[in-house]
């Protein structure tokens, strides 16, 4: 891992560049995001918040199991918004613009430490113009607010790395405000687990890494029954080949075979925008290509990062959705930028496959998030 200044990369002028295109095409979100759905649910609830009227304990009931109830945090959280801008919904798309484009940040400095500087800035690039990045960062919603939770939890998990174990319980203050947002987040707290170098750690960190895991936990253990629940299979009538084709939300068909087709369906909406079999499929190929390199670095963490939720949620059987999958980040634009650096040293043609690469998937994704903006989302 590379020591770098904090100094130095806050005053970085193509990062900064980068900050300021990501948050504008976050804030175009203005144009076409409007309150319904969920949104206006949760709208509803923290202006209640604000009024002095409703403290919610628990948020409403999940899609899978209406007796599982996840935290409250997004209603608090949307509460600070609806006060600065005295209910105008505007203002929290303009709240989540700004605080995920902190990720632009974050990404780029995680992969610098871990990687080296050009991979960290080809990661910021595609994730500054990720389609999907994009629409997740400005709408306001209880998942998308967990890709800043992880790179936080990625960045202290790296800090203790090079022996300050004092960020530990940093690292499970991050996971646990992102297990309140939604449940699915348990799963990548055991790959941050076995990534600290336990060996090096002070016992007290260690005791209050644990107990802040645990207190965080507690709304879920309580309903342990009702998460048992939502793993039982579920008789359903499946043709494969139908299913194979129109695989996507709220599927419970298959689910082993689905929970591996979505791992790679998502990698392929992160980077390129679609779910297509052919580039989820291109996605497998490129990611094993890597893991089976002998020099690829963090390999272990690439690993349990993708090994742990595949394993855990083979025995999930209850519908599932591609967003779920949101644990993952940022492994896909990881392992992307890897795949482009080693594109880049094929001798003769490797820079331009490289450059080629990545910049006509910049361009697609911003030409594909441009073009949705004529579309109304709620």
């Amino acid at each position: 891992m590379q020591k770098i200044s904090n100094k130095k990369v806050l005053l970085n002028r193509p990062l900064i560049f980068l900050f300021i295109t990501g948050l504008i095409l976050r804030l175009l979100g203005l144009i076409n995001i409007r309150l319904g759905g969920d949104f206006a649910a949760y709208w509803k609830i923290a202006g209640q918040i604000v009024s002095g009227r409703y403290f919610p304990l628990w948020s409403t009931g999940s899609s899978v199991n209406s007796n599982l109830h996840f935290g409250p945090l997004i209603y608090y959280i949307l509460a600070i918004p609806y006060a600065l801008g005295r209910g105008d919904y505007r203002a929290a798309i303009i709240f989540f613009a700004l605080v995920n484009s902190v990720n632009i940040w974050l990404i780029f400095r995680t992969a610098e430490i871990l990687f080296n500087r050009q991979i960290g800035y080809i990661a910021a690039l595609i994730y500054t113009f990720s389609a999907l990045a994009i629409t997740m960062d400005n709408f306001p919603w209880n998942y998308n607010l967990i890709p800043l939770c992880i790179l936080l939890a990625l960045y202290f998990l790296i800090k203790v790395r090079k022996g300050h174990s004092a960020f530990l319980p940093l690292i499970f203050v991050a996971l646990g405000i992102a297990s309140l947002l939604h449940i699915i987040v348990v799963l990548i707290i055991p790959v941050f687990i076995l990534l600290v170098p336990w060996k090096k750690i002070y016992w007290q960190s260690g005791l209050a890494g644990a107990i802040i895991c645990l207190a965080f936990l507690f709304p879920y253990l309580v309903q342990s029954g009702q998460i048992i629940k939502i793993a039982v299979p579920v008789k359903e009538n499946c043709s494969f080949w139908s299913w194979l084709r129109y695989h996507g939300h709220g599927e419970r068909c298959f689910n082993q075979i689905r929970n591996t087709l979505f791992i790679f369906r998502y990698m392929s909406a992160s980077l390129f925008n679609t779910k297509n079999l052919l580039m989820a499929g291109l996605c497998f190929l490129m990611t094993a290509f890597l893991l089976l390199k002998k020099k690829l670095p963090q390999r272990k963490m690439f690993v349990i990062w993708l090994a742990i939720p595949f394993l855990t949620l083979l025995i999930y059987s209850a519908g599932i959705a591609l967003h779920y999958y949101v644990i993952l980040f940022p492994i896909p634009i990881f392992l992307f930028s890897l795949f482009l650096t080693e594109l880049g040293k094929i001798k003769r043609w490797g820079t331009v496959l490289r450059n080629t690469l990545l910049y006509s998937t910049v361009f697609f994704n911003l030409l594909v998030y441009l073009v949705s903006l004529a579309t109304i989302r709620i």
